[in-house]
């Protein structure tokens, strides 16, 4: 599925996805980063998925979809146009933390599904990552265990 996102101007990406106020929010990180914590403390938004998010551009932007993989119960069907991307970070206090381009493309290309090493499909991958950076707003989310978070979501 990877290489057929590739192929598509997309890619999967571990992360969970929400849709909120109507725009899709990607929240990525490895495993026991908080993807599933960040849509358990989300109850009022519904849920594209808790662990594997398709991104694909269309147009000028991209959107999300859920995918059927991850545990989340209550999945959506469907996607959202996104609004940003967050890279989780575990800490006491919530912080968000704008990333330049170049940085939030290294942050990216860390959580991608089956990155090729080399070809055709990875430089098209890696153009439709560097396109995404550059048109969604990127952050990495400090957040504790706890809805805190959302103030600075809510203020974006």
């Amino acid at each position: 599925m990877s290489l057929i996102m590739a192929h598509k101007d997309g890619f999967l990406l571990h992360a969970s996805g929400l849709i909120y106020r109507g725009f899709g929010l990607v929240f990525s990180g490895r495993s026991g980063s908080g993807k599933t914590t960040i849509t358990g403390l989300s109850r009022t938004c519904p849920i594209l998925s808790d662990d594997i998010v398709a991104i694909r551009r269309r147009g000028e932007t991209f959107l999300a979809f859920g995918t059927p993989f991850g545990g989340a119960e209550e999945i959506v069907h469907g996607g959202a146009q996104m609004k940003a991307c967050f890279s989780l970070k575990k800490g006491k206090h919530p912080l968000l933390t704008a990333l330049a381009s170049l940085s939030a493309l290294k942050d990216l290309l860390k959580n991608i599904l089956s990155l090729p090493q080399n070809g055709p499909t990875a430089g098209r991958l890696l153009e439709t990552a560097r396109e995404f950076t550059r048109r969604i707003e990127c952050y990495v989310l400090t957040f504790p265990p706890d809805p805190s978070f959302w103030k600075l979501i809510e203020a974006l």
